[in-house]
């Protein structure tokens, strides 16, 4: 059980008085932190009509269950956190936010945005970035944040286990259907002013040369084994045999079976293969894979929604993200695409 103090505020005129602070708690259990939650919420929301705040209540014990069950679930030794003051304001202000419209998408970004922000003490970098990413959200529409999360998720993350051509079809495709319906329009520079992007000058990256650069294993073009060059080198390879596969474009040619060049690196080093030598190889292997035109030819022929996908690119290429815009982004397209291994903290150190 929870043993609760006193409450109160001071303040003079005009001053917002925030009552967060003022709980102390012991032994703290599931109901104790969800009655504390709801108690400071109720007595620092806007006084409301009867209507208004029966259905802000009703949303934001909604999203409060929500929010707990998930974080017990996920990191139940961040429970004992209710007991803080920045716990507290951070949860008042993403309840405060829900309340207003209930939206789920906005709902869903707040609580992953919470999760997030239990991994990390007051005042640490993440925590600040996390703290600010709460107050912005709710100041974006759908759109904002799927620009956002594309963003993120190719600019900033290499899309694990795309082991074939296949499994990049088949997850580049749930990729294009974000952009499905996404406008431009003026959301760039909302964006921009909600210290979410920058938009540097000449700074276009070709979706192409995007993804020849992070997936070297899928868009290469692969070595002729009846080239003498191409012979003549890989032969310097002990045991290359095992280390080769056919090519994914052309049946006579043959690839590394790693997917990217610290993965061969790191494995031609294994082998005792000469410094110098791992330099020819890995120059080779960047020699031949598919031009620029080439892969985006490739994505368009076989990425159903491709060239949606690539309108909506070329308008966003300049694009980069704030530390901010890097915790919505991540938020929304980890939301989207769970992977393991995507911490926010890979990102904002």
């Amino acid at each position: 059980m929870s043993d609760r103090t006193d409450q109160r505020q001071q303040g003079g005129d005009s001053s917002t008085n925030v009552q967060a602070g003022a709980v102390t708690i012991n032994s703290l259990s599931y109901r104790d932190v969800r009655d504390i939650a709801l108690d400071v919420f109720s007595d620092n929301f806007e006084k409301l009509s009867a209507n208004a705040a029966k259905t802000a209540i009703g949303r934001v014990e909604e999203f409060t269950t929500k929010f707990l069950e998930k974080l017990e679930a996920s990191r139940p030794e961040a429970i004992q956190q209710a007991e803080e003051p920045a716990f507290q304001m951070a949860l008042l202000t993403a309840q405060k936010e829900y309340a207003r419209t209930g939206e789920k998408e906005l709902g869903d970004i707040l609580v992953d945005l919470l999760i997030d922000r239990s991994d990390y003490e007051a005042g640490t970098l993440q925590e600040v970035v996390l703290r600010e990413a709460l107050a912005v959200v709710p100041k974006l529409n759908g759109d904002q944040l799927t620009i956002l999360a594309l963003i993120f998720g190719h600019k900033y993350l290499r899309h694990p286990k795309l082991g074939s051509l296949k499994d990049f079809c088949e997850t580049f495709e749930k990729v294009a259907r974000l952009a499905k319906g996404v406008a431009i329009g003026s959301n760039i520079t909302h964006l921009s002013f909600c210290s979410c992007i920058e938009t540097p000058p000449f700074q276009n990256l070709n979706f192409g040369d995007l993804l020849r650069d992070q997936y070297p294993a899928l868009f290469t073009r692969g070595f002729n084994p009846k080239n003498p060059e191409d012979h003549a080198l890989l032969t310097t390879i002990p045991n290359v045999t095992n280390m080769l596969m056919r090519s994914m474009h052309d049946p006579e040619f043959l690839q590394f079976t790693t997917e990217d060049f610290n993965s061969l690196t790191s494995l031609l080093a294994s082998r005792g293969v000469a410094p110098q030598e791992i330099t020819k190889i890995d120059e080779l292997w960047k020699s031949r894979r598919l031009s620029m035109e080439e892969v985006e030819a490739w994505f368009g022929r076989n990425v159903s929604g491709a060239d949606q996908f690539l309108t909506l690119w070329g308008a966003i290429s300049h694009c980069n993200l704030t530390s901010v815009g890097i915790a919505l982004g991540h938020a929304k397209f980890v939301h989207l695409f769970p992977y393991e291994g995507t911490s926010l903290a890979g990102w904002i150190k």
